[in-house]
């Protein structure tokens, strides 16, 4: 079933246009190694070995330093981890390649940075051909079981420009704890007049997190325990949120696969539903925890972590992490269910990309082939809760019987959205947070904020040549 939804997933991504390719290519067709000669990574890096290459990532450098010795160990040959904020490798990123510094050989990047990168130029390698190179390519790397997003930036023609190594999706983590006790239950329903569950709309969201902020309960250090652990920091995490809920709004409103950019680059922002998610967003804060505006992806995981709040809305990486007793206080009273409005993220990860300007290519590629390989990326999962990259290990029996929320996989894949891959989509969402975060801290009319927030995307697109 899981395998199915995922393939559904990337036949719904294809709606998404503004970022296609001009065809949707396959990848290249695998190499072939010489007769009675079976591959080896160790065999493929013996002319590369004492090289050391410099690898970018916006996180999990615990699993990452840890792989990178065991690719150490097996081919001479070194990888150097830096990890950095999102923002921060996206602006390094993009500045290097488009001046040819050279200060990366290797480096995770999302669809829209790779886009970015391929904008008026290659800057980073075009990797077919070490698929093409029997010596480089392991035959045991199976193409047709990553999960490519369909469009993809980084496939253009026969080109690959880059590899998915982490895709996701954002879910709701709730505490099952609270939601099934009967005190509770009883107190919601007299309340609201319906059965405690996780919710399955905005307004559902909004009259749960009022509930368990108001009700009094205590998190496990016995201070006040509030509702939810919303995104608040002016970072990406706004903008993540923010689409579940207007998205969310227009799929309950009847449309069927809303998306935020559509072909004709009219977006979601023109709608009554941006303004209402907005207004609904702010409102929702209260239920959060003091300090919301300094709380971005990690802080949000961690409130839920130490059990301070009864949901969180956050990624697929943060399973191994909140279902881990040395990293959470919740470990077993944690379930996932599907965001509220069943319109939120997924697919559109990161991508393992080769510096044009490198000067071990070769050595980069075999980094970037062995860490996006299906047991590497199993083992980078179960270190530092990367997001599987493969639908052998999305359906595989261990992840499922260690997280048993089939039902929320399968529905998520089915009804969300890729990430934007379009080259400007960092300045879209520049744009959207700083209009956002000022909003937040000092109020004001959120129709206001929306259409000033449109009228930037939309110079953007004129700008991109993408509209007159």
């Amino acid at each position: 079933m899981a395998l199915f939804v995922l393939s559904a997933l990337l036949l719904t991504a294809c709606a998404q246009k503004p970022a296609a390719p001009a065809t949707t290519p396959a990848a290249p067709a695998p190499a072939t190694p010489a007769a009675n000669e079976p591959w080896t990574l160790e065999k493929a890096a013996e002319p590369y070995k004492g090289q050391r290459i410099a690898f970018w990532t916006p996180t999990w450098k615990e699993g990452l330093d840890k792989v990178a010795a065991e690719f150490k160990a097996k081919t001479g040959i070194e990888v150097e981890v830096t990890a950095m904020p999102n923002q921060q490798l996206f602006d390094k990123f993009i500045l290097d390649v488009k001046t040819g510094q050279g200060a990366f050989d290797a480096a995770m990047a999302t669809p829209s940075v790779v886009a970015a990168a391929l904008k008026g130029q290659e800057g980073i390698v075009d990797l077919s051909k070490f698929m093409k190179n029997a010596k480089l390519f392991d035959p045991a790397w199976n193409k047709d079981d990553v999960i490519w997003d369909k469009p993809s930036p980084a496939l253009v023609g026969e080109k690959v420009f880059g590899v998915p190594a982490n895709q996701g999706a954002l879910f709701l983590y709730y505490r099952k704890d609270l939601f099934a006790d009967p005190k509770h239950k009883d107190a919601f329903k007299a309340k609201y007049g319906y059965d405690l569950k996780p919710p399955a709309t905005i307004k559902e969201l909004g009259e749960v997190s009022t509930y368990f902020t108001e009700t009094e309960w205590k998190a496990e250090d016995g201070t006040k325990g509030y509702g939810i652990a919303h995104f608040g920091k002016k970072d990406e995490g706004l903008l993540w949120e923010y689409e579940a809920y207007v998205l969310g709004l227009l799929k309950e409103g009847g449309a069927k696969e809303p998306l935020m950019i559509e072909a004709d680059y009219k977006t979601a922002l023109t709608t009554d539903a941006a303004v209402k998610a907005l207004e609904f967003y702010k409102n929702n804060l209260k239920n959060s925890p003091p300090g919301v505006f300094e709380v971005g992806n990690l802080e949000n995981r961690n409130l839920f972590a130490q059990g301070k709040v009864a949901m969180v809305i956050t990624f697929q990486s943060f399973l191994t992490v909140v279902h881990d007793p040395a990293k959470s206080k919740v470990a077993d009273k944690v379930a996932v269910a599907q965001v509220p409005g069943h319109r939120s993220r997924a697919g559109g990860g990161w991508h393992a990309t080769v510096n044009a300007k490198s000067k071990y290519p070769e050595a980069a590629y075999l980094w970037i082939q062995y860490l996006t390989s299906k047991d590497v990326n199993w083992q980078l999962n179960e270190l530092s809760s990367i997001g599987l990259n493969r639908y052998s290990n999305w359906t595989d029996p261990r992840f499922l019987k260690s997280y048993p929320y089939g039902d929320a996989y399968d529905a998520t894949f089915k009804e969300g959205y890729p990430t934007p891959s379009l080259p400007e989509y960092q300045t879209l969402h520049k744009a959207f947070g700083e209009e956002v975060s000022a909003y937040f801290a000092s109020g004001g009319d959120a129709k206001t904020v929306i259409q000033k927030i449109n009228d930037k995307w939309t110079q953007t697109f004129k700008e991109a040549g993408y509209v007159k």
